[in-house]
Order: structure tokens, then sequence, then C-alpha cells
């Protein structure tokens, strides 16, 4: 599935995105509203406000989830959100 999404003429930020959002198995919308003060070393707390169920998530980051949000970070700009909008079709 990474293989096709990487082969499809997008914008680099989208493809990070469901590089991240693959890597992490959240909802999109959790992705399109991330903020990166919600990032702690190693995890990625979700405020309780965002989430389906009104319950903060804290979802563990992979060595290659860091890797893309190192590669996004500079790319918008380190302010929120972390991932734009237009980046996941919204």
């Amino acid at each position: 599935m990474m293989r096709r999404v990487e082969h499809t003429p997008s914008h680099p930020i989208t493809q990070l995105a469901l590089r991240f959002l693959a890597l992490t198995a959240v909802r999109s919308g959790e992705v399109r509203g991330m903020l990166w003060t919600e990032l702690e070393d190693d995890v990625w707390v979700i405020p309780s406000e965002r989430m389906k169920m009104r319950r903060e998530h804290v979802v563990p980051l992979s060595t290659q989830a860091r890797a893309v949000l190192e590669i996004i970070r500079p790319l918008t700009g380190r302010g929120p959100p972390s991932i734009p909008k237009y980046a996941m079709g919204s």
C-alpha cells in the first residue's frame, strides 16, 4: 500500500502524513489536528477533547514515526498544526 501511495503524484507533506498515519494507526482527524505541543519524547498524547471516546490517548511513536516528524517539522514551519489540513484533504 505504501509503495502505491509513494508513487502517486501528491504533495510531499501529504505523503509523509499518510506514512505517519500508517505507522501510528490513529484516525486521520487526529493526525490532521496534531500539535507539536502534544509530542513528548517518544509518545504522542492526544487530548481527550479531540478523541472520539473523550479520553486522553497515548500513542507510542516508533523510530520510523519520529523520523517522519523530523522531516515534516521544517516543512510546516513548526507552527500549529504540525500537519496542515490541506495535506490530508481537508
